[in-house]
């Protein structure tokens, strides 16, 4: 990637752990991708190498700034997109949703089990007569 000089001494590690699991991964990630099923053994391997919840500071998280958050995606997705895209949508349009908007109460209650995926975030989309176009909202 060639911006490790521009990360922090921790995310670079943590972008080679990551890369390191999602090599050592692959063949079996790939099979998955053959079948059209989902690869859950991967969620016990994200979370201990304490990748989730990037950007969030405290409840378990990894506390990244952006780029450094950027990077451990890149090493997902440059593997495999869906489950880097996966990760994106548990992470920033499930986590970072309740963490901005939520209630300290709302926070303790959802935000330790979703960075442990022992609660997974997902981000729904529809509108009456207008299904999922957000464009057209």
């Amino acid at each position: 990637m060639g911006l490790d000089s521009q990360l922090s001494s921790r995310a670079v590690a943590m972008r080679k752990v990551t890369a390191k699991m999602m090599d050592e991964n692959i063949t079996e990630i790939n099979k998955h991708v053959d079948e059209t099923t989902f690869p859950f053994f991967m969620l016990e391997k994200m979370k201990n190498i304490g990748i989730c919840g990037l950007t969030i500071k405290g409840y378990g998280s990894a506390g990244l700034n952006n780029l450094d958050s950027a990077s451990i995606v890149y090493e997902l997705a440059k593997r495999d997109g869906s489950l880097g895209l996966f990760f994106l949508a548990h992470t920033f349009l499930g986590m970072a949703v309740i963490n901005v908007l939520a209630d300290e109460e709302q926070k303790q209650r959802w935000l330790p089990p979703a960075i442990q995926f022992e609660k997974i975030i997902a981000f729904g989309l529809t509108e009456p007569l207008n299904g999922s176009d957000a464009s057209g909202l």
